[in-house]
Parts: structure tokens; sequence; C-alpha cells
């Protein structure tokens, strides 16, 4: 996880993880079918300035939506298209249909990814519905709620292991030193489906 100069623009195939760019709310790989169940994540070089992580309960933000927005967590529960950024193989859709919130054997999941469902919709050259832009913006409110956040700074040597789909993360944009560029080293671990990316 390191910046590697590239423009991530609806439709380029490049991830935010590859840029200096602020990473709104997510869990990883929630645009494609197999999402780790955790993620590990080791700090080799810190950003000179920024770059500040955030992860937030996905069953805090979910029983906040509960109390104040019951319509919007609705929505929430209903399919939207995420953009799988070309990471999927020759002939196959290039947006997977899931929804935010889902609950599977009982227990809550999450798949947040805001930037990949808003460009899906972009490069499909799809409306999202009002209801569903609406949901989307009554969830944005909630996660501003600095109280649903730990926020710290990872420094080199620091390793952070994460639910993946217990919780969501974020990272502030970073300055980069010239030379000792900030960078990580993400591992995503999964006890289902079969060996392989998509799993």
């Amino acid at each position: 996880v390191h910046d590697r100069g590239l423009q991530a623009t609806p439709g380029s195939g490049a991830r935010p993880d590859k840029t200096s760019i602020e990473q709104y709310f997510h869990n990883d790989n929630a645009y494609n079918r197999g999402q780790p169940e955790f993620v590990g994540l080791l700090c080799l070089q810190s950003a000179v300035e920024g770059g500040r992580s955030g992860v937030a309960s996905i069953r805090a933000v979910h029983n906040d939506l509960l109390r104040q927005h019951p319509a919007a967590l609705a929505r929430l529960y209903q399919p939207f298209l995420f953009d799988r950024q070309k990471e999927h193989a020759a002939g196959e859709p290039g947006a997977v249909s899931a929804p935010i919130f889902a609950s599977d054997k009982g227990e809550l999941k999450m798949r947040m990814g805001l930037y990949r469902l808003l460009n899906a919709y972009r490069c499909l050259e799809n409306e999202l519905d009002a209801e569903g832009a609406r949901a989307i913006e009554l969830l944005r409110e909630v996660l501003a709620d600095p109280g649903l956040c730990h926020n710290f700074t990872m420094e080199a040597g620091d390793i952070q292991f994460v639910n993946n789909l217990a919780t969501c993360h974020r990272r502030t944009a970073f300055i980069d030193h010239p030379v000792h560029k900030r960078h990580l080293v993400r591992l995503w671990l999964r006890d289902a489906g079969w060996r392989g990316y998509d799993g």
C-alpha cells in the first residue's frame, strides 16, 4: 500500500490505495465477491504528513442508522452496484450487485466502499435511485460522528489486524518524503471459498 502516482478516476481501475488521496470509510475488497474476513497491515514507513487511520464498528454505525434513519437503513439492505475496478476475468461483469448491510446466519456484515459504489453508477451511466442516494447521504452523516471512530497514526513497525466484515476503516490524505515513501504491507485472510483473489 503506497502511492504509485496513479490517478484514481472513475473507470481507470486505479485503486485509491495506490495514491496519496483520502480513502473514505470502506472495508477491503468490497467490490468483489470474496471479501477477506480479516485484514492485517504492517507499516514499513509512515508519511511525512497525514496518512492518519481510523476504524469504526459497523454495528455502531448500523445501530445509529436504526435509531435516526430507519428508512435509509432499510434501503442499505437492498442491492447497490460496486465497480470492480477492472480486477476481474475477461467476459465477467464490471460491477457486482450487493447490499451495504446484510445478515448472514444472524451475524451483521457490511460491504462498504462508496468510492467503488458511486464509480459503478458513473461508469455504467446508470443513475442511482433517489432513495439510494439519500441513504448514502445519511450513512455519511452518521460516519461523520467523531465518537464512532478510533483515530491513530501507524508508525514504522506497527501492525494492525481488523475484522474486515465487522469494521470499516479510512485513511486521510498524506504527503510523502521524496525518497522514503509511505509504505504498508497488507495481508488478507479468509476461511471460506476457494483459494484466489476473487474467492
